[in-house]
Parts: C-alpha cells; structure tokens; sequence
C-alpha cells in the first residue's frame, strides 16, 4: 500500500501527514477486522484527506504573510522616566520570567530587575513584570512613570484597573 501514495501525491508535509493518518487508520480496520479496504481505496482515501486538509488551512490562513515592523525606543517627556517591562514563559513546561528596566528622558540606565514567576501565563507574566517594575520605581523614589509594555491585554486591564472581578485584579494591588 505504501508505494502506492508516491504516485498518486507529491511529498510535501501535508500529504506525507494525511498519508501517515489514513494508513494508520486503514491498518486500524484491518487489524481489527472492521471493513479492511483494498490498496486503491485507501490511496483515494488519502488524496481526499489531503485536499481536505489544504481547503481547511486556505480557508482560515486569510494572510499570514510576516509583516515587517520598526521597533525603536522612544524617549519619556522631559524629566520623566520610562519603564519598560517583559515576561516570557517557556512552553514545555510554563515556567515563567519577567523583567524590565527604568531609564531617563536621555536614555539612560537607572534601574533593572529580572525575577522568576513559576508558572504561569504569559498574560499573568506581563502584569507580574508592571507590578515588580513599578514597586521598584516606588522604591527608588521615582515619580512621573511612563510605563511600555507589549501585552495589549495587560494594558486593557491596567486601563480598567478598578476592575476587582477580573481574575488577575490581585496583581494590580
């Protein structure tokens, strides 16, 4: 049954999966005596399959083309200080870190802080990163902060920070 599919498919990465799961699914049957089916059905079983996976990701990948985009820091106000924060959390296993960094209206360096959340999400990392940037800002005396995060969510929240029912409020005490 193998050796038919090169024949009738291209390799690519889709029709090797389709091909795996449909043979897969053919010695199934087979082993189980559950309606075997002969070589060819199976290899039009994996063309169908595979034209059906093709439609499915056409359908929902409208344009993931990359779009390039300039990312430059910009300065605070005049006698003001930026704090810029982010978090990120490993996928194998959610453990997560944050980090930022306090700098002048010149660019300066004035303080840093990098620390180990546990497990967690990425939204709760970002919002742990404001809150230790912010209780470091406090403790420094800091004052006129302008803080610069990439979590559009994080920011939503810290918008409607009066918001006690949301699940991560804790974090913006």
């Amino acid at each position: 049954m193998g050796e038919l599919v090169p024949k009738f498919l291209p390799l690519d990465s889709v029709n090797f999966a389709a091909a795996t799961w449909i043979i897969w699914k053919a010695r199934c049957r087979r082993n189980f005596h559950i309606d075997p089916m002969p070589p060819m059905q199976v290899a039009r079983w994996i063309m169908n399959f595979s034209r059906e996976i093709r439609a499915a990701i056409s359908k929902h990948s409208l344009n993931c083309a990359p779009r390039e985009k300039w990312v430059a820091w910009l300065p605070p106000a005049h006698n003001n200080i930026k704090l810029n924060t982010d978090g990120s959390v490993l996928q194998q296993n959610g453990h997560a870190a944050t980090g930022g960094l306090v700098r002048n209206s010149k660019g300066e360096w004035i303080a840093g802080f990098s620390i180990n959340v546990g497990i967690c999400s990425v939204f709760e990392v970002e919002l742990w990163g404001v809150k230790e940037g912010l209780r470091l800002a406090c403790r420094k005396g800091l004052n006129s902060i302008e803080l610069d995060i990439d979590s559009s969510a994080a920011v939503a929240l810290l918008r409607d920070r009066y918001n006690a029912d949301h699940p991560q409020s804790f974090l913006l005490k």
